[in-house]
């Protein structure tokens, strides 16, 4: 358990993001092992639901020391763009 945050805001061209703090008020875990924070997450404005027209899977792999990740056996640098639209 620990206060600092690190992560990725994910948000759509022209939207405002603001800072987000360094440290968080309590100590958290650094993920739920059952998804439970992923699954309360919800779109403020979600798309209409589909099914999928295509499906990919990434590998995805790394290590923290050295900071070191990699999709599909790829780091940055050598790695090939996912197209998505």
């Amino acid at each position: 358990m620990a206060r600092e945050r690190t992560g990725l805001i994910l948000a759509s061209a022209g939207a405002t993001v603001s800072r987000v703090d360094a440290t968080g008020a309590e100590a958290a875990p650094a993920f739920d092992s059952d998804l439970a924070q992923e699954s309360r997450l919800l779109a403020l404005n979600p798309l209409v639901a589909r099914p999928a027209d295509r499906k990919r899977l990434l590998m995805l792999g790394g290590r923290l020391a050295p900071c070191l990740w990699a999709i599909d056996g790829a780091t940055w640098g050598i790695h090939a763009p996912v197209a998505v639209r």
